[in-house]
């Protein structure tokens, strides 16, 4: 759960509350995942001896820079969020564990058959709000392409820039064969 307040003084006092209805209730907060944060953002100067990021739901909750839509390159300090490192790394590790970038029996069409479903899930959910995140785990994506095809047509020896080339090619020549290839417009 996470509760916004409008000062300090607020958060501590609903903390309490919070605590002691769930104590009437027989339950109790898990005070290793309990704290206070400071949203820190360019509107907020004040310093605080808490904490400025928290992680929710496969989210990570932090400062981040922002390009200001306004005339010019100036640049703000906001606070958003993205996807957590530990959601990412769950992801490519079962990338991993699954081990297609080793089979070179497999075609690109049983490749994109199998992570289309997970990758659709994953940028209707972790896209929604910040595709930062997602841009990374798509980069992941594409070097374990490039080692499949690799480990496929030993015309590309060890050149991984003739591979990721190949790539473009597929996608030019099928671009709705990888669900975010419709979605993202780079590789």
């Amino acid at each position: 759960m996470v509760v916004h307040c409008e000062s300090e003084k607020e958060a501590i006092n609903l903390l309490e509350q919070i605590r002691k209805r769930l104590d009437v209730c027989k339950l109790r907060l898990n005070e290793s995942k309990t704290k206070l944060v400071y949203c820190k953002d360019y509107r907020r100067k004040e310093k605080k001896n808490y904490g400025n990021k928290f992680g929710f739901l496969g989210f990570d909750f932090k400062p981040m820079m922002f390009r200001s839509k306004r005339e010019g390159e100036a640049v703000f300090l906001g606070y958003s969020c993205e996807m957590s490192q530990s959601a990412r790394t769950r992801i490519l590790d079962g990338w991993k564990k699954s081990y297609w970038h080793r089979r070179s029996e497999l075609t690109i069409e049983e490749i994109s058959q199998e992570i289309n479903p997970q990758m659709r899930g994953l940028i209707r959910y972790f896209g929604a709000f910040n595709s930062t995140g997602m841009h990374k785990v798509v980069r992941m994506l594409h070097l374990r392409l490039v080692k499949w095809a690799m480990n496929k047509y030993k015309r590309f020896g060890k050149s991984y820039g003739k591979t990721f080339n190949w790539l473009k090619t597929i996608k030019e020549s099928y671009p709705n064969l990888f669900y975010h290839w419709t979605v993202y417009n780079w590789i």
